[in-house]
């Protein structure tokens, strides 16, 4: 992880939806989950959902290719222990094969504005950050 996604302030939080982004594109391109999980707080219910799919997607034999998520015009809010970050999301479409069994089909293009709520704690001397919900 970036060290700025490691900071507690604006910045840091914007960061580390930037990474969790990243994260996120990789785990699509591959279905490795493991990084995306740890990431992703276990109440986020998007997240899960996401990590659901594309685990049980490539253990099928299936796979998601392009349609990577990038983001622009980030800002962010302050409130208690929690960042709100606004974003702009462009994804072009893509390809997803659901298992083995089936051809490969299109994805949805997306184009949406979205905010992500990021809790950072102190655990020792590390910062740790988890996504714990995008919404629309």
């Amino acid at each position: 992880m970036p060290d700025q996604a490691r900071q507690d302030s604006p910045e840091g939080a914007a960061a580390f939806v930037k990474h969790y982004v990243d994260v996120f594109n990789y785990a699509a391109a591959t279905g490795d989950v493991e990084e995306l999980t740890r990431l992703s707080a276990p109440t986020c219910e998007g997240c899960q959902s996401y990590i659901s799919l594309y685990r049980d997607t490539y253990a099928a034999g299936g796979y998601f290719k392009g349609g990577q998520w990038s983001l622009s015009e980030i800002e962010v809010e302050q409130s208690s222990s929690t960042r709100r970050v606004f974003a702009h999301l462009d994804a072009p479409a893509g390809t997803q094969r659901v298992d083995e069994a089936n051809d490969p089909g299109p994805t949805s293009p997306e184009n949406a504005e979205l905010a992500f709520l990021v809790t950072s704690t102190s655990q020792g001397e590390n910062q740790v950050s988890k996504l714990v919900r995008a919404e629309p």
